[in-house]
């Protein structure tokens, strides 16, 4: 059975006539090319809902030509472009099915509003393998399956660090992709499947100092939006390269958006709003001293300052740590049922809730100036935590713990918004012990694990509730990653 090849950086294209009246398929000197199934009224519709023009089919004779030309990124050799039309036919939805054999397995949604030529950006594929695709297609009320084509990845950069998943239970565990970033070695945003595999990289030309700490894949799927850590000193000026990167997925778009006091995090609102951590330096009796804001960056570029701490908090004096400024916000959550910001501190050790349309300070959960008292005495419910998941009733941290620790671990608590009170109700610590200093990001899957990053280790752990360990991912040497963001697709 002939097929359409295509390897890394380069196009083919082939076109099929089918026809309900007496149309056959055709091959273009491309090569040969499989016959399409055409769906007929008595069959089952590939999709749920269709309806089936009976007299149309039997009354009209159309033709119509599939023309498809797919093409392997020369920046990003696990992605891939399929560009596609359909002559003499008005497509009513479409999506591109891939994979490593002919069931497929994954989809690419088309967008067909703005007619043809029509493309689909393939993403999620490992390196060095044989991919089939085709494109699914509706027109004239009938489901047409386009020619099954093959394509061949490249390989991954050498300069990344190797992956490595020491522990997998299927059974338990949930696939799915890790929207991350490798830190300094080298400095570049990637997502790794849940066998390990590298599916997509960017490695930025940047300066020796960028830390890549956030990667987002963006609110329409259609590119990856990162920056740098952007770590400075308190008594130091600022001089910074900070800005947000948007990489389109097959790598050839790259835009630069300079937010030199932005730093630590960001996120996308739905309607593409970036919203972010922003030093705000103040001059308190004759100390520059850094204190921070959310601030939200509109498409259009309107800027709006959202929240500030020093609106909310009285400086007491720095940190005592170098690089840290007074309060050291580090994360950023945005809660659409609230519409609410949650921004963490790692100096106070407490999470700030805001609320976006006011700008008011909603609670203060951790830390001496909680508005939570632990059920077992104190305010303290973590110590120099990163990541956090803001849960139904709870909250879910990266506990990274202060020196006297030196270990890390996962926390849950339960919040009881009435009696102003919180109470541990799950953790997890792996063995042996990891200490992780910066970073470290903790996310509740759907089915109920919880995933668990210890940045600076280079380990991904997942567990499930009763905190057995079913999936364990590591990273070699100089691997350090920063936050994450499990998905079990890169198109929803």
């Amino acid at each position: 059975m002939g097929r359409i090849r295509a390897g890394t950086g380069t196009v083919f294209l082939w076109a099929l006539l089918v026809g309900c009246g007496g149309g056959s398929p055709q091959a273009t000197d491309a090569g040969d090319v499989v016959p399409t199934d055409v769906v007929q009224p008595d069959d089952t519709p590939t999709d749920p809902g269709i309806a089936f023009d009976d007299a149309a089919l039997e009354e009209d004779s159309w033709e119509a030509a599939f023309q498809v030309a797919v093409a392997v990124s020369e920046v990003i050799s696990t992605v891939a472009t399929v560009t596609w039309s359909l002559d003499g036919a008005s497509v009513d939805w479409a999506r591109v099915e891939f994979g490593p054999d002919t069931t497929y397995g994954m989809t690419a949604p088309v967008d067909v509003k703005g007619g043809p030529p029509y493309e689909a950006v393939l993403v999620g594929m490992k390196p060095g393998r044989d991919y089939h695709f085709r494109v699914v297609a509706q027109a004239g009320g009938v489901t047409l399956d386009g020619p099954d084509g093959v394509l061949t990845t490249g390989a991954v950069p050498g300069k990344l660090p190797g992956v490595k998943v020491a522990l997998a239970d299927p059974q338990q565990q949930i696939p799915g992709f890790i929207v991350t970033t490798v830190l300094a070695s080298p400095p570049s945003a990637v997502i790794l499947d849940h066998e390990g595999d590298y599916v997509w990289w960017y490695v930025p030309d940047v300066d020796d100092d960028f830390k890549a700490g956030r990667a987002r894949l963006s609110v329409d799927g259609r590119s990856i939006l990162f920056w740098g850590v952007n770590v400075r000193k308190v008594v130091e000026p600022a001089v910074s390269t900070q800005s947000l990167f948007r990489v389109s997925l097959d790598g050839t778009r790259v835009e630069q958006t300079p937010l030199p006091e932005g730093h630590h995090d960001f996120v996308e609102l739905p309607d593409g709003t970036i919203a972010f951590i922003e030093y705000d330096p103040r001059t308190v009796k004759g100390e520059t001293v850094d204190g921070d804001r959310v601030v939200e960056l509109a498409p259009d570029g309107t800027r709006t300052e959202v929240y500030t701490v020093w609106d909310s908090f009285d400086y007491t004096g720095p940190s005592g740590t170098p690089g840290r400024g007074w309060c050291h916000a580090n994360y950023l959550v945005y809660e659409a049922g609230e519409d609410a910001y949650y921004m963490g501190s790692r100096s106070w050790s407490a999470i700030l809730g805001i609320d976006r349309s006011s700008g008011n300070l909603l609670r203060v959960v951790g830390g001496h100036q909680s508005d939570y008292v632990l059920t077992s005495g104190g305010t303290t419910p973590f110590q120099e935590q990163h990541g956090f998941d803001v849960l139904d009733g709870g909250i879910l941290v990266f506990d990274n713990g202060g020196k006297d620790m030196l270990s890390s671990r996962a926390v849950e608590h339960a919040v009881d918004d009435v009696a102003m009170t919180m109470s541990e109700v799950w953790s997890y610590e792996p063995q042996p012990h990891l200490y992780v200093v910066t970073h470290g990001d903790i996310q509740r899957l759907p089915n109920g694990n919880t995933l668990v990053n210890f940045s600076n280790s280079g380990q991904l752990d997942e567990v499930d509730p009763s905190g057995n360990l079913v999936w364990r991912l590591n990273m070699s040497l100089g691997g350090a990653l920063g936050y994450s963001t499990w998905r079990e697709s890169l198109y929803e």
